[in-house]
């Protein structure tokens, strides 16, 4: 008898500069008050993406976009999974304990991103879960068995970059009381 592992997924961590993140936090903390409520969150969160005038990303911090298309070609030649550089970005920010993302995909859009733009320790992780649902329908009684583990944490760290399939469910989980948390969201397509 084999075993064969099959059907990676691959999620990349990219830290940036901390000149270019103090600048891009700096910079951005200026027009974070502008950013609208959205009924799509739970919690007290604003955001620009549904909105028709979002915060300029690509004009503001081009060496930021530029640090996206390299993770991004980073991303390629471990996966080769090929994007074009057409990147679609809007700006969250977590105003208290209560605001929360949940479980959630981008869809077909090909390689999805967060950026940290400020975090502090009081910021909940990020959860990617894992694409096979056999644990929905079956018990796994080894708790340290590979196969058995559901979901991925990330904590949020002020100029990281992670990079994920898009297909791949994910949600921002609780924060505790004087949490400061930004990000930019991407998708390439």
């Amino acid at each position: 008898m084999n075993i064969h592992n099959y059907f990676p997924t691959a999620i990349l961590e990219h830290q940036v500069a901390e000149e270019l993140s103090d600048r891009v936090e700096q910079e951005l903390s200026l027009h974070i008050d502008s950013l609208p409520y959205n009924e799509g969150f739970r919690g007290n969160v604003a955001t620009d993406y549904y909105s028709e005038s979002r915060i300029d990303i690509f004009n503001m911090f081009p060496e930021l976009i530029t640090e996206f298309i390299n993770a991004r070609n980073t991303y390629y030649e471990i996966t080769s999974f090929r994007t074009e550089d057409k990147i679609n970005c809007w700006v969250q920010d977590y105003r208290d304990e209560t605001g929360i993302h949940t479980r959630h995909h981008h869809g077909s859009s090909g390689i999805s991103g967060v950026y940290w733009v400020r975090a502090n320790e009081q910021a909940g992780p990020l959860a990617f879960y894992n694409p096979n649902t056999i644990l929905d329908y079956v018990e796994a009684d080894d708790k340290n068995n590979p196969y058995r583990n559901m979901t991925t944490m990330f904590k949020p760290i002020k100029g990281k970059i992670i990079l994920f399939p898009s297909f791949l469910n994910h949600e921002v989980l609780p924060s505790q009381d004087g949490v400061v948390r930004t990000t930019i969201a991407f998708n390439f397509h």
